[in-house]
C-alpha cells in the first residue's frame, strides 16, 4: 500500500504513507 498526497495552497504540505 502506498500514499502520496501534495497540496499546495496558502503553504506547502506533503505526507507520505508507505505500508508493507
Amino acid at each position: 500500500m502506498y500514499f502520496l498526497r501534495v497540496q499546495a495552497g496558502g503553504g506547502q504540505v506533503v505526507q507520505k504513507f508507505v505500508v508493507q
